[in-house]
């Protein structure tokens, strides 16, 4: 098929051009505002505007064959598995098989005592039931919630709740530059006279042979910089000859002072004959500006150059140096020339490594390059699958249809404030003011979320190691079970109660990424449960031969050892510093306190339970605090044996 083009068109289809040429905007493919010129042999994508010109084209792809359609195609197919799910799956796998064969010793040993398998059965649940993290999702959940309303107070809408611990996570950011790091506003940024020529006489010229309702981005620069040197519009009749992609050049004929005026401004390359000129031209555009020759009369005698750039915003260089103080690599991936791309990320401090779009097709280490210049949808698309499939945890910024795929395939996917609502809706964030400040709290929020989350695991760690080993293995020793399993529920419920409160903790997030180091979870969970197991041994031994107590009496004294040690667990796991160097938050300390005087009222007069006299409770209140602080001293060694950070 062939289709013929003209200003204002919608490209409908992918198209070769067999005649003519046209300026066209392709903003919804490489996300750059700036129009670029399309010739003979040159394709066109669906999705472009023709701001200039007219051309008659050759159909070479439509609908989802079409490079827009691809695009679009790749949301769909884009799929990223959560980092954290991954993670919790590992944990439950772990306590149940270990739950699981404690169960299998504990139905063993009973079978050689020849203990009915009725009495067996509803302590093997209890057991089941305190090990297995059932209330692990909701307390992640109402984490991420708390700080999901935190991020939406300060601007940050997150439509996808994981998004908050994958912020935790994230070791590399590609960035977008128009809109995101930059303007996304065309300004002129400097204005050379030539010769004798006044930068007011220059900027007047300019003016003359621009105008406001065609939206241009270089005329409306140059409109704006008359206005603030207070350039006067011009009121007179002129003749206006719009931009021409053939030549290159827009004219008007004004009249000044009775004299008739031909201006005449576009490319320096077809408007400047002379070397020197030229040179200067080339010059001036070294670091991807955009460069345009002014000239006046048939002669083209050139009054001056005007350069253009889509200036950083003011807050870019801070919030890439709050990035990388994070540990976050920054890298800008952008449809814009290689200079332009270049002088950007230089101004803004993400670096020079360059890589063309040419080189993302093949086996490149994306780690080792900061810039990706002429990049497509699909270009972008891969540079996070690549990095993903090295272990990188990735987040992506962008504001078009065209960076869509890459926000929904990336693990965190960031739609700025000017985004399109296709790129809001396949990203788990969307910031609501302009610029990535927002992009630093969130992810500080993050990890503040990660050390909660962190916090709870170890906790449900230790204690389901605790727990499950001194139930089973105090049968064994004492040969009677050594608390009731309706003791054992009212325990997860007093347990639940307080770690619920870890959501609204006060914490010190860790300065580089943070990720789930499954050996240390282990190693200091086992650590500190093998403690307690010990210390809970003693305790019971202490309850039967110095307080005397009935077997009765005993079911209670346990009961109260496990909440009081669950309680002090909390404490020492939810820093690896000393406990007290960080003061716990307002709800998890009065929770503690609150679960402190529940249980000990209901054991004090006898509810649920047998008695216990206030000293006894008392006693065994202070011995568990005193093995607290002994602990974790122990725990900071332990700690120290790993190569984490030893602020947290």
């Amino acid at each position: 098929d062939i289709i013929r083009v003209c200003l204002g068109d919608f490209v409908p289809a992918d198209i070769t051009i067999v005649e003519g040429s046209i300026l066209v905007d392709q903003s919804q493919i490489t996300g750059e505002a700036m129009p670029v010129e399309r010739g003979l042999g040159v394709n066109v994508y669906s999705g472009s505007i023709v701001k200039q010109g007219a051309a008659t084209g050759r159909v070479t792809a439509t609908g989802k064959r079409s490079f827009f359609g691809k695009t679009v195609e790749l949301v769909s197919t884009a799929k990223t598995k959560s980092y954290l799910e991954t993670v919790i799956l590992k944990i439950v796998k772990i306590l149940i098989i270990m739950d699981v064969a404690l169960v299998l010793i504990f139905f063993g040993f009973a079978f050689f005592e020849q203990i009915s398998f009725f009495d067996l059965v509803p302590y093997s649940l209890v057991i089941l039931i305190a090990s297995v993290p059932v209330a692990m999702p909701a307390a992640f959940t109402l984490m991420r919630a708390v700080s999901s309303k935190t991020l939406a107070e300060q601007g940050v809408l997150v439509t996808k709740l994981t998004a908050i611990e994958e912020a935790a996570s994230m070791d590399t950011l590609f960035t977008d530059k128009t809109g995101t790091l930059t303007q996304n506003r065309l300004t002129l940024i400097q204005a050379v006279p030539i010769a004798e020529v006044t930068r007011s006489t220059l900027l007047r010229y300019s003016a003359f042979a621009s105008q406001a309702a065609s939206q241009d981005p270089i005329d409306m620069a140059i409109l704006f910089a008359a206005k603030q040197e207070n350039i006067e519009e011009y009121k007179g009749q002129r003749l206006l000859f719009p931009f021409d992609p053939l030549h290159k050049r827009t004219e008007a004929i004004v009249e000044e002072a009775g004299t008739k005026i031909r201006i005449t401004k576009g490319s320096p390359d077809l408007l400047v004959k002379e070397a020197t000129l030229q040179e200067m031209a080339k010059h001036l555009a070294g670091t991807g500006d955009r460069v345009i020759a002014v000239c006046i009369g048939d002669s083209l005698q050139l009054v001056g150059f005007l350069v253009f750039s889509d200036p950083p915003r003011e807050e870019s260089k801070k919030v890439v140096s709050e990035l990388k103080e994070l540990e976050i690599a920054v890298k800008m991936v952008t449809g814009d020339n290689a200079l332009t791309a270049t002088a950007i990320a230089k101004q803004v401090g993400i670096g020079e490594r360059l890589c063309e779009s040419s080189a993302i097709q093949t086996e490149i280490d994306a780690e080792n390059y900061d810039i990706f210049a002429g990049v497509y949808p699909k270009d972008k698309y891969l540079l996070v699958e690549k990095l993903q499939k090295k272990g990188s945890i990735v987040g992506m910024t962008g504001d078009g249809v065209n960076d869509a795929p890459a926000l929904k395939k990336a693990n965190m996917g960031v739609a700025v404030s000017s985004a399109t609502d296709v790129a809001k809706a396949a990203a788990s964030m969307v910031l609501t003011k302009p610029g990535l400040e927002l992009l630093v709290d969130s992810v500080k929020l993050g990890r503040d979320v990660y050390r909660r989350m962190l916090t709870y695991t170890l906790n449900k760690m230790v204690k389901t190691a605790h727990i499950a080993l001194f139930l089973v293995l105090g049968f064994f020793y004492y040969d009677v079970f050594i608390t009731t399993p309706l003791l054992v529920m009212l325990l997860i419920f007093a347990n639940d109660f307080i770690t619920m409160s870890l959501a609204y903790d006060i914490v010190r997030p860790q300065p580089q990424p943070c990720r789930w180091d499954m050996q240390f979870l282990l190693a200091t969970s086992l650590c500190i449960a093998v403690c307690w197991l010990g210390f809970s041994f003693f305790m019971v031994d202490m309850g039967l031969y110095y307080f005397n107590f009935t077997l009765a009496g005993l079911h209670s004294w346990v009961f109260l050892l496990l909440v009081f040690s669950g309680l002090a667990t909390v404490y020492i796991v939810r820093t690896r510093q000393y406990f007290w160097k960080i003061a716990p938050g307002t709800p998890l300390l009065l929770s503690t306190l609150g679960d402190i005087i529940f249980v000990s009222f209901l054991a004090n007069f006898g509810i649920l339970m047998h008695p216990l006299e206030i000293t006894a409770i008392s006693a065994l209140g202070a011995c568990v605090f005193l093995f607290m602080v002994i602990l974790d001293f122990m725990k900071v060694a332990i700690v120290s044996s790993f190569s984490v950070d030893k602020k947290q």
